[in-house]
């Protein structure tokens, strides 16, 4: 049957035929071939030209920053006016409070915003999203009310996303509300992303001198019977991330009334640990013996902040759980001078191997 199939596909001309399609793959892939040389080429001119650019306007930036009267070559194209805002994001990172009060004003100066506001109203998800980053990255307190009104009418996840992690940068008191009812309604993206989000919140309000006003906003939202038990464990742990000592007082009243959940009591050990909310021990010492050995582990590493705590930690060096025995041993060392000691003289003399090996172990690496 094969035999006959190829003798009538040689009597057709078949052999014209595959050398049309041979002929064809083979232009086909030259084609491509340039296709690929020609796009390669232009992402390097393009990239070259970013570079150039962003070097340019690097350099006016900090000749406006030394005088205001200076001169600035405005972008004349789209992509300009992102290298622009890119380059103002880049110094103000990381920089002093009189420095970038000093670049928003030349952002301000230079109306880069107001470039970057019309791709709000882009068709595709991917430039609505890198303006909206952008808009918060410069954290220009006038941009808050564009964010939120865009926030209302976006519908990608990814873009919403992105605008509540802006409006958390340059947020407002009552932008914690706000928040918390959109990720209410969306889908879960994670805990660690909603205690960014909080810490983000909190730090731009001490940068607006509004602790008070955030220390009330923790209490209350701590207090509410209609904000989720997740939502409180994310701002707990977001309190502790920023070390806001003004809010130990709601944590801990808080702690109080959540002993029964573990998940909640971790969190704001690990909250009052980081801040020093608890410099007296009266939550995290009788937390060291906990039933749950989560609680044990946190409130070992929390006891660092508790002054004369280290002989307490001696105790868990000989605990059933390993992550126990390893937190209290890294305490003990961060005690200094004291908690060394201990591990010297009562930990490699213990009767108990667990206390002689983790012993060895801290005093070696560390």
């Amino acid at each position: 049957m094969n035999e006959y199939v190829y003798q009538l596909f040689v009597q057709m001309h078949g052999r014209q035929f595959l050398l049309a399609i041979t002929y064809f793959l083979g232009g086909a892939i030259v084609i491509l071939w340039m296709i690929m040389v020609v796009h390669k080429f232009l992402l390097e001119r393009q990239e070259q030209r970013q570079l150039q650019c962003k070097s340019r306007y690097l350099a006016d930036c900090l000749s406006c920053l030394g005088d205001v009267t200076c001169d600035f070559s405005l972008p004349s194209k789209s992509w300009e006016w992102k290298v622009l805002a890119d380059v103002l994001i880049y110094l103000e990172e990381g920089t002093l409070a009189e420095r970038r009060m000093s670049l928003q004003q030349l952002s301000r100066r230079l109306k880069v915003s107001e470039h970057l506001v019309p791709q709000l109203q882009s068709r595709f998800w991917r430039p609505r999203l890198e303006s909206v980053e952008r808009l918060g990255l410069l954290r220009l307190p006038e941009n808050l009310p564009v964010l939120r009104a865009h926030l209302l009418r976006e519908q990608d996840l990814h873009v919403v996303t992105k605008l509540l992690w802006s409006i958390s940068l340059v947020g407002e008191p009552s932008d914690l509300k706000l928040i918390m009812s959109h990720l209410g309604r969306q889908p879960v993206i994670s805990s660690k992303f909603n205690e960014h989000l909080f810490q983000n919140l909190l730090e731009s309000l001490l940068m607006q001198n509004l602790s008070s006003e955030a220390a009330l906003l923790c209490e209350q939202m701590l207090c509410s019977e209609l904000v989720p038990a997740i939502f409180k464990r994310d701002l707990i742990e977001a309190c502790g991330g920023c070390r806001f000592l003004l809010a130990s007082p709601a944590i801990v009243n808080y702690f109080q009334y959540a002993q029964h959940d573990p998940g909640c009591v971790i969190s704001c050990l690990r909250a009052l640990g980081e801040m020093g909310g608890d410099p007296d021990g009266r939550l995290i010492l009788p937390a060291l013996g906990h039933a749950d050995w989560r609680v044990r582990a946190v409130a070992a590493r929390a006891a660092v902040s508790v002054s004369g705590a280290y002989r307490r930690l001696f105790e868990l060096l000989g605990d059933a759980s390993y992550q126990v025995r390893m937190n209290a041993a890294s305490a003990l060392v961060a005690f200094g001078a004291e908690g060394r000691a201990l591990l010297e003289e009562s930990g490699l003399a213990s009767q108990d191997r667990f206390v002689r090996d983790i012993s060895f172990y801290m005093l070696r690496e560390y």
